[in-house]
């Protein structure tokens, strides 16, 4: 792992770097034989839990049998606290391991095409599936099969509220939260051209579907890049990046063309050096170590200050809020599927959606978001700019959470 990242001005090993290097043990089975205080430990401890990769810590120095002992009750329920973190995530694993069986059963037996997304398809990667964290299930079926889909789980014991998201839907059953996509948009117009031909770029059996090797590192640098633009997008996306590029049988030349398609080969560099720097052996570039406090300040979803300054560095402090308020239209019509070709309808659907928003409780949430956009100092959002600049994410992309 290279010195320059987050390594402490009297080159002692800071709470970063050491997260870095636990994960490195776990993930690429490099020896770890250094003892740990108590403190280090809860430090490195706390600070993955905000990658919800705390579980990795303790499973790092429980193999390598370097857990430091407690020398007092505090510390011992520290320690009894982080070793039932790793089961509550195995148990969290099975659970939504069970739930795939049983949705997958239904989309076979109704005939529904479906494609599982993300940390479904990425956990086989990891040294054991239930190492790599999700929080949720990621489906995606086709557009036209959304409603047969989501009435086939309801009818299966699932719950939804039956709101349509830009891109997707909310389910819920038996404590798993499932997010049934109708497409991938991001939210980034050059790269969403590319993600909408998703389905051309798949291989099937039967009604299960997944994206060929190529597409899927390419989707895999268009989330991460949402994510930055929402503020972060946590060091798992980094680990998953790492997995996928040294275990995916995928042409490095398709990839490098869909990035260059989708507008995000400037930001497929970064993090794919990133990656190296942290789990392999590459050296850093301009920009590297920019890019890694940002992701290690930002935890699993984005810190709120990233992500305000992203917003009015984007579109401008009057621009955010009109883009709070006013939904554009490219996204509206997934919400409204009446409304697609009809672009003359779009004040109404407007109103449609701005007053379901109000009646769900919505809009003080949305009043505080454009308060606090408005809040960021020109200093912060001229920096944030030079930073998405330096990614290749430019003023302009959208990338609103």
């Amino acid at each position: 792992m290279q010195d320059h990242v987050n390594m402490g001005t009297n080159g002692s090993l800071t709470t970063e770097r050491l997260l870095i290097a636990l994960l490195r043990a776990v993930l690429c089975g490099t020896q770890w034989d250094t003892q740990l205080t108590f403190e280090q430990f809860k430090s490195v401890h706390r600070l993955a839990d905000t990658h919800d990769l705390a579980h990795l810590v303790y499973v790092a120095l429980e193999q390598s049998g370097t857990l430091p002992p407690a020398a007092t009750p505090e510390e011992q329920a520290f320690l009894d606290e982080a070793a039932e973190q790793v089961i509550s995530v195995q148990y969290r694993y099975a659970k939504l391991d069970a739930e795939m069986e049983h949705i997958s059963t239904v989309f076979e037996r109704e005939g529904i095409d479906y494609m599982p997304l993300k940390g479904a398809v990425l956990r086989v990667m990891y040294p054991e599936p239930w190492m790599r964290t999700s929080c949720d299930i990621d489906i995606l079926v086709r557009e036209p099969d959304l409603d047969r889909a989501v009435t086939a789980l309801v009818a299966e014991g699932f719950e939804t509220d039956g709101v349509r998201n830009h891109h997707d839907v909310l389910l819920k059953c038996d404590g798993v939260n499932l997010e049934l996509h109708h497409n991938l948009l991001e939210r980034m117009p050059q790269s969403d051209a590319v993600l909408c031909t998703v389905w051309d770029h798949t291989v099937n059996r039967g009604h299960y579907f997944v994206e060929t090797p190529a597409f899927f590192v390419y989707h895999h640098f268009a989330h991460m890049a949402h994510h930055v633009l929402c503020g972060g997008c946590g060091v798992r996306t980094v680990m998953d990046l790492w997995l996928l590029v040294h275990n995916s049988q995928c042409s490095a030349s398709e990839v490098l063309d869909l990035c260059r398609k989708g507008g995000l080969d400037v930001f497929a560099e970064q993090v794919c050096t990133l990656a190296e720097v942290w789990f392999g052996d590459g050296e850093p570039i301009d920009g590297t170590e920019e890019l890694a406090r940002f992701i290690l300040r930002g935890g699993v979803f984005g810190s709120e200050t990233q992500r305000y300054a992203s917003s009015a560095a984007r579109h401008g402090k009057r621009g955010m809020a009109k883009r709070v308020i006013f939904m554009p239209y490219e996204d509206l019509k997934h919400v409204y599927p009446q409304l697609d070709g009809k672009p003359h309808l779009t004040p109404y659907y407007q109103c449609c959606r701005i007053c379901t928003r109000l009646r769900q409780g919505r809009g003080k949430g949305a009043v505080d978001r454009i308060r606090k956009v408005g809040k960021q100092t020109d200093e912060a959002v001229a920096q944030m700019q030079t930073f998405l600049t330096s990614l290749g994410l430019h003023r302009g992309t959208e990338g609103e959470a």
